[in-house]
């Protein structure tokens, strides 16, 4: 009997014993399971810039052989900068070159002042920088700095400043702008993108924006408006058709220089008084016109065939100016009968046959013709 009891209290001690064994070996399989099991980790950060001036097509700058820097409009607009020569306070290498108000703007890059007729782009196309270029529908800008020749051909050593225009976004964009300067100058400014159409084929983008003038400089008041219209056209998944047209207008009084007197430097003075405020001082006036047409065809995932043309117009013109009136067009019969810049037309038709992606993911665009028209100043 006690050999019995004793049998049966060990095979309860076994049996409980292997109970209590797959218990802990499930648990442990359990605690693997779920310390290899572990949340998911999400990295975010900004891709690198790329700059399509350089002419490397969709390499980063950090890979290409160049210096250049990218301004977003995100950039611009949290910062506050509405011309280019704003540029000079986000970025030591660039500098001022005689940016007064009322005129155009000239650009030093690394100490070498940028030729307006040359070194500029607009969206990679040369354009006669010699007017006022608003910023309000631009993208972003491109500054490429040293030796252009190979990007450009004739052109200052500085550098190219590229504008890239705001096209349509895959979604809807509802943005309006209110901002004022002290002491009066007031921007509004609306930024619209809307896509419509079967599987959203059709693209339409809207820019406006109208400003009154009134910097620290006295009797400096002016204003300026943009209308810019940007559309494109998904014919296909590889075929894709962009137009857009902008017009501009600024008209606002510049600032002469302070000049020797003989041989005599003259003394320190206010920077705010403005020499240009007399009865028969007229404004600048800048109107201008740009539209350009681009197709985009894609062969593969290795070639790409684009076609782009552009057409640009200045006319720089001048009205009469009084301390009780606006200005108009109407010259003031004391104002000198030449306008400080004759009107100009540029047409500009280039033409990239084969864009392909070597091994390394990077693009190389191979220009095939450059046309450029310019009539004589």
């Amino acid at each position: 009997m006690a050999t019995d009891t004793t049998r049966i209290i060990f095979g309860a001690a076994a049996r409980t014993a292997c109970v209590v064994a797959a218990l802990l070996s499930g648990l442990a399989a359990q605690a693997q399971t779920a310390s290899t099991q572990l949340a998911p980790v999400t990295i975010s950060g900004r891709a690198p810039p790329i700059a399509g001036v350089t002419g490397f097509g969709d390499v980063p700058l950090s890979k290409a052989p160049f210096q250049a820097s990218v301004f977003t409009a995100e950039q611009l607009q949290d910062a506050g900068m509405q011309r280019l020569a704003d540029l000079t306070r986000v970025d030591p290498a660039l500098s001022d070159a005689y940016n007064s108000e009322g005129y155009i703007d000239y650009l030093t890059v690394r100490g070498f002042v940028l030729d307006n007729r040359y070194n500029f782009r607009r969206d990679g196309l040369p354009i006669n920088a010699e007017t006022s270029i608003p910023l309000d529908n631009k993208a972003r800008i491109e500054v490429l700095k040293g030796t252009s020749g190979i990007q450009s051909g004739t052109s200052a050593p500085g550098g190219l400043v590229n504008y890239v225009v705001k096209r349509p976004l895959d979604m809807p964009l509802r943005s309006a702008a209110l901002e004022w300067r002290q002491p009066g100058s007031v921007l509004g400014a609306v930024d619209l993108s809307q896509r419509f159409g079967t599987d959203a084929v059709f693209g339409l983008r809207l820019n406006a924006a109208l400003a009154r003038l009134d910097p620290q400089l006295r009797d400096a008041r002016g204003d300026r408006n943009l209308f810019a219209l940007a559309g494109d056209w998904r014919l296909g998944r590889d075929t894709l058709i962009e137009a857009e047209i902008e017009r501009s207008h600024r008209s606002q009084p510049s600032q002469p220089a302070f000049s020797l007197l003989g041989n005599t430097v003259p003394a320190p003075t206010d920077p705010r008084i403005n020499l240009n405020n007399q009865p028969w001082s007229l404004p600048v006036v800048f109107d201008s016109t740009t539209a350009s047409l681009r197709l985009q065809q894609r062969f593969g995932a290795d070639w790409r065939f684009v076609a782009h043309a552009e057409r640009s117009s200045c006319e720089p013109t001048t009205g009469s100016r009084s301390r009780s009136a606006a200005p108009t067009r109407t010259r003031h019969p004391t104002a000198p009968t030449t306008p400080i810049a004759t009107a100009r037309t540029a047409l500009s038709i280039s033409t990239i046959s084969a864009a392909r992606t070597n091994g390394g993911g990077s693009m190389r665009s191979m220009p095939v013709c450059t046309v450029e028209s310019k009539p004589d100043r």
